[in-house]
């Protein structure tokens, strides 16, 4: 079930597409790899998902594993350093919410930024294991590709993350400003990131950057769709009180 979920984020966010010119093996065994420190990753997540009180040994021991992993991809000790800082700062922002600095105090492309902290680390393995692929186009050149199909992510598991202790920015509004704000804020921030995005690669004539380029408006275009699908999802549904996010910020919003 994990890798079934593995693998569809990896088709969802490319990575196989940035994977293509290799040789199959070569592929294939790199991406044996990637899909086994992507399970170590979420290992994490659902420590963090699954338990209000963390322990400074338990979150050591799944850092063992993520660094193992990473070892294994031949990552040197100050590589990894590098390489997972983003994910070190997003599980920063997860643990804060315990102490109610929640993550809407923080702009929303910075937040979402470091909430794609796992898929910018398998685009930079993958470059690190294909150099000629930074000759067409950048790790950065998937910034707002990463930044809305995170949004996606957000809405669409929102009522699965309503069961755990999860810094999904749409529920945390809500809770903090209605529907009908959320959604509006949610709309305009992917209005801006799409603007930002058409802006970024205007001047671009490249193939691999027209590609990147017209499938982050593809998924603006469904993400902006799911989140009028959510809306009317929620009006008629209705979010439960005894759901544990909820209970949970409510507890928080008490002891202010």
């Amino acid at each position: 079930m994990e890798k079934k979920k593995i693998e569809k984020l990896f088709k969802y966010r490319q990575l196989p597409v940035m994977m293509q010119t290799m040789p199959k093996e070569e592929r294939k065994a790199l991406n044996k790899k990637l899909v086994k420190l992507q399970s170590a990753i979420y290992a994490l997540d659902l420590y963090l998902e699954s338990n209000w009180k963390l322990s400074d040994e338990a979150l050591n021991n799944y850092w063992n594993e993520i660094n193992s992993r990473m070892d294994e991809l031949g990552v040197s000790a100050d590589g990894r350093t590098k390489l997972t800082a983003s994910i070190k700062r997003y599980q920063l922002h997860e643990s804060q919410i315990r102490e109610n600095k929640l993550p809407t105090r923080l702009d929303p492309e910075y937040y979402y930024y470091y909430k794609s902290c796992d898929v910018r680390l398998m685009r930079n393995l993958i470059y690190r294991f294909t150099p000629q692929l930074a000759k067409s186009e950048s790790a950065t050149d998937w910034r707002y590709y990463d930044l809305i199909t995170e949004i996606n992510d957000d809405i669409g598991d929102l009522y699965e993350d309503l069961d755990t202790i999860n810094g999904n920015l749409f529920i945390i509004k809500i809770f903090e400003e209605g529907l009908e704000e959320s959604v509006k804020f949610f709309s305009d921030f992917l209005d801006d990131i799409l603007l930002k995005s058409i802006e970024r690669f205007r001047s671009k004539s490249k193939e691999e950057l027209r590609y990147i380029s017209n499938l982050t408006f593809v998924r603006y275009v469904e993400t902006k769709s799911l989140l009028n699908q959510m809306k009317n999802d929620i009006e008629k549904k209705g979010i439960s009180s005894k759901k544990v996010m909820i209970k949970k910020l409510k507890k928080l919003k008490k002891s202010q």
